[in-house]
């Protein structure tokens, strides 16, 4: 009778662990993409060295060496928060359609409604994003619209930022990689 009762509270143990643990992932997950913010990362961009960030410039799509530079854009939950996305809004787009959906939902809407470019970098902390020619002049034109339409200055701020980066690599021919 004592080897029923340990294997039954053993086995309810391990039920009961895995559903807190599915229950804590969910949450986690839920949160992540709008919250994550890594401590080691550079707030301030160096134009004349390699810098640690978030926005780097390479030289190709894809590349894997060092970037030429980098700084720390942080577009949640300024950035976003001025053209309509809130925390409350990626989460549930998250839910609806997953990570992956690129800010697209299966009609063709976007996440943020009149900005394709910013709805694609979304998720950028679980799959990054190169954008290089036509795609940073759509981004230059959607950063100007946001700027114009924000009286916000850490807005401002954050996207004289970006622009520079993206103006640069523009100019360079180079590709504007987002991540993390």
């Amino acid at each position: 009778m004592n080897k029923r009762i340990l294997v039954s509270s053993v086995l309810i143990g391990v039920f009961a662990m895995t559903v807190i643990c599915a229950a804590v992932w969910r949450h986690w997950s839920r949160r992540y993409i709008v919250e994550w913010r890594l401590p080691f990362r550079s707030r301030i961009p160096s134009p004349g060295t390699k810098a640690v960030g978030n926005v780097c410039i390479f030289q190709h799509a894809g590349a894997t060496g060092e970037p030429l530079i980098c700084a720390n854009v942080d577009l949640f939950p300024h950035v976003y928060g001025a053209i309509g996305v809130s925390e409350k809004r990626m989460i549930g787009w998250q839910n609806k359609y997953g990570f992956d959906s690129g800010g697209i939902d299966p009609t063709g809407a976007f996440l943020a409604p009149g900005y394709p470019v910013f709805s694609r970098l979304a998720w950028t902390q679980i799959a990054p994003v190169y954008l290089q020619g036509e795609e940073l002049s759509s981004l230059l034109e959607e950063c100007k619209r946001i700027s114009v339409a924000s009286d916000d200055p850490s807005v401002k701020t954050t996207l004289n930022r970006l622009v520079a980066l993206a103006e640069k690599a523009q100019a360079d021919s180079n590709v504007l990689r987002f991540f993390g």
